[in-house]
């Protein structure tokens, strides 16, 4: 009855094991997935943006850059913003077409004021 107890403990110790392994394993995989797509996000940062956050914003923030996972609030904040847009591109589709008819109207308004301007000044 002790070498079942022995040998049930060594699987017990075996599987820990096992799983310990394959846990690092995908740990490991999920850093360099992140790895990847912080290194996406920040291709062509090269646009300044101030904004104002709340403190939740700002501690959620602050653990990114606390972990390292991060090297900057400035890093951590791009990446936030480029994963949020990724997750409401469905709403930006829809609001492209208006947004365009929109640009098309205001152009149209600015050649109409512009030729009744050049009216006037005759």
């Amino acid at each position: 009855m002790t070498e079942k107890k022995t040998n049930d403990n060594n699987t017990t110790i075996g599987d820990i094991k096992k799983t310990t392994r394959q846990v690092m394993q995908d740990l490991g995989d999920g850093i360099e997935q992140l790895a990847s797509e912080i290194k996406t996000a920040f291709k062509g940062r090269n646009n300044t943006l101030m904004v104002r956050v709340d403190q939740v914003t700002l501690d959620r923030i602050n653990q990114l850059v606390e972990t390292e996972i991060f090297s900057s609030r400035s890093e951590a904040a791009a990446f936030l913003l480029s994963e949020g847009i990724k997750k409401q591109e469905p709403l930006f589709r829809k609001l492209n077409d208006s947004t365009e008819k929109i640009k098309d109207l205001r152009n149209s308004m600015k050649g109409i004021i512009a030729e009744e301007l050049k009216e006037f000044k005759k």
